[in-house]
């Protein structure tokens, strides 16, 4: 339900907030006072579509925040559990509007897009305005209610499943149709990609190992060309460093005798001569081990320009080449498979077809089920709301298979005696229409959640015993669900459990609407108001009092 509104200059609305009770709200007061602004603004908060511009004239933006209790709305506890939002048993709408138009929506403060808060708040809120009477003319909400009446919801999604599997695997039979009709051109050009990879028979991690080998293989050559060629300077010709050492080693030997300290010295050509020596052995014995093979440096070069060849043709990466060997496989054994595949899957599909057609019947002695029931339960309550000689019938017309079952719903009604039946939309006026929804209301309310229910002006044209009957009929629904009512009526604004009224004052500058949460003697005095006008008379005090009382004894 509906705990707190709080509304900010939107359109005369300077600043509000509203306490809102269960039960039946009663909003009154005189004609142009704001009273359908707070519908419309609870509208917007729940995702609504902007009109017109409602931003108060001189101020920044408007604001509408309303806050929901949950714990009787399982649908939208689940549908923010869904969404990853906390929800704690209550949900706080927030909208705020520029005024450029533009407006931003969010959800117990995370911000969404309008789609996403429409989708959530048909869990909340149901408004009844004056236009939105005008959805029952169209046939798929028709439909929609009736399925709500009878509670056909899991059914309809059971239809709805079966559907989708049948028409599922219809279209996968219909793309291997259309492949018989090119398929051998396409095994041929497949058969004839794969000779090149079955030629290749490229192994899994064999163009690593090649280019490592290629890389050395083509070094080897200059690796043993250059080792040779140092060890040669080192001690294989006349001019060797390895003949230097020994020349200086026969300058300075004899003078060991003379000189002392030229002892270290030669110890330490004798070591240089010993290491170079060792060196220059090494470097030949390097050079000559060298495997030199161009044979095979000439079978890797020619492996890898191969393998990228006709990576280029598939413009692929060469590590793909095996991946994309396997797709044209599968691909090829598809086709080759695709008789056996259409047979297979066209007993799937009589199968499927069995099903939903199964389902669709169910749903379908369902609906007709549905449609008695409801269609006597309209008649009997339009003959409570003024509309004594009329009738309310639900036809269920075939139609072409589909997701939502065989058949469609129709509104149809009389209003007049001995006229037929035809669609409410060419039958009933504005004022019927408004009665006949509020019918329906009452007769489906066993199979509704806890929304909240919304009435613009729903007793417009009625008056004395059908207005206390509307009022009487509202007062039930708030013993079921929450209503928020918008009335012109004493005798519907008798039977609110909370009564708000709407008042309007002017500055030189501004016009402001103020609304009041009514005392019971402020109640008595502005229902005798809407009794007897702007003077109150002891008479219209009575007769208020009396109205109340009335109310009272009926709860």
């Amino acid at each position: 339900m509906l705990k707190l509104l709080n509304i900010q200059n939107f359109a005369i609305i300077d600043h509000l907030e509203l306490d809102l009770q269960p039960g039946l709200t009663v909003l009154t007061g005189e004609t142009g006072a704001g009273k359908s602004i707070l519908l419309d603004a609870l509208t917007l908060a729940c995702g609504g579509r902007l009109e017109q511009n409602p931003v108060r004239p001189g101020a920044e933006k408007a604001e509408i925040c309303a806050s929901f209790e949950l714990q009787q709305l399982p649908e939208a506890m689940q549908w923010l559990k869904d969404n990853e939002m906390d929800s704690d048993h209550e949900c706080v709408l927030r909208r705020v509007i520029t005024p450029e138009g533009r407006s931003r929506s969010w959800i117990n403060g995370s911000l969404l897009p309008l789609a996403k808060v429409r989708d959530f708040s048909r869990y909340l809120l149901d408004i009844h305005g004056q236009h939105q009477h005008y959805l029952l003319l169209k046939r798929e909400a028709q439909s929609e209610l009736l399925d709500h009446s009878g509670k056909l919801l899991p059914q309809l999604q059971l239809v709805e499943q079966a559907w989708s599997n049948w028409q599922s695997q219809l279209k996968q039979l219909k793309a291997l149709q259309n492949s018989i009709q090119t398929r051998g051109q396409r095994i041929e050009f497949l058969n004839f990609q794969l000779v090149d990879f079955n030629q290749l028979q490229l192994q899994t991690d064999e163009i690593a190992q090649l280019e490592q080998e290629q890389k050395k293989l083509s070094s080897v050559s200059m690796l043993a060309t250059t080792a040779k060629s140092c060890g040669q300077q080192l001690d294989s010709s006349q001019r060797s460093l390895v003949n230097e050492i020994e020349r200086l080693q026969a300058q300075l030997e004899p003078l060991k005798a003379t000189e002392t300290q030229f002892e270290p010295i030669c110890q330490m050509l004798d070591s240089a001569h010993i290491q170079l020596a060792e060196a220059a052995s090494e470097l030949n014995h390097y050079s000559q081990s060298c495997n030199l093979d161009p044979q095979r440096l000439k079978f890797v070069d020619q492996r890898l320009s191969e393998i990228y060849s006709l990576a280029k043709r598939h413009r692929c990466a060469p590590e793909l080449l095996n991946e994309i060997q396997q797709q044209l496989n599968d691909e090829l054994i598809q086709l080759e498979q695709v008789d056996l595949n259409c047979e297979q899957l066209a007993e799937q599909i009589a199968a499927l077809e069995q099903h939903y057609m199964l389902q669709a019947q169910q749903l379908s002695q369902s609906r007709q089920a549905t449609a008695e029931q409801l269609s006597r339960k309209v008649s009997r309550m339009m003959g409570k709301l003024d509309l004594a000689k009329g009738q309310f019938a639900v036809a269920l017309e075939a139609k072409p298979a589909g997701p939502s079952g065989l058949e469609q719903a129709e509104f149809l009604c009389t209003t007049n005696p001995g006229q037929p039946m035809g669609p409410i939309s060419k039958i009933a006026s504005g004022g019927e229409l408004s009665r006949i929804s509020l019918a329906l209301q009452v007769s489906t309310i066993d199979s509704r959640s806890h929304t909240t229910l919304g009435f613009d002006e729903v007793d417009v044209g009625i008056g004395g015993a059908t207005a206390e009957t509307v009022g009487e009929l509202l007062q039930e629904l708030g013993k079921q669900q929450q209503v928020l009512c918008i009335t012109h009526q004493p005798q519907v604004a008798s039977r609110g459990d909370q009564h708000l009224k709407i008042s309007k004052r002017s500055d030189q500058k501004n016009t402001y609407s103020r609304f009041d949460s009514l005392s019971s003697q402020q109640r008595i005095e502005e229902i005798a108001r809407m009794l007897g006008g702007r003077k109150i008379t002891r008479q219209g005090l009575q007769h208020a009092t009396t109205l109340l009382e009335d109310a009272l004894r009926s709860e």
